[in-house]
């Protein structure tokens, strides 16, 4: 078992996979999202979109 840093979080984890990147589901889930920020249509408030079509950072906004 080797020991790495996570590419998002920098968090130190052990794996056995040598080429491993990443710490949890959750960090890869991030890694994965690859679209760029974008602001809100109604709060001008910068978030990153799970689509490229998004338009909105939330369901209150919509």
């Amino acid at each position: 078992m080797a020991q790495f840093s996570c590419q998002i979080c920098d968090s130190e984890f052990k794996s056995y996979n040598k080429n491993a990147k990443y710490c949890s589901q959750k960090c890869k889930g991030k890694a994965y999202i690859k679209h760029s920020i974008k602001k809100c249509k109604i709060c001008r408030k910068e978030y990153k979109p799970i689509r490229a079509t998004s338009k909105f950072c939330s369901l209150k906004c919509c």
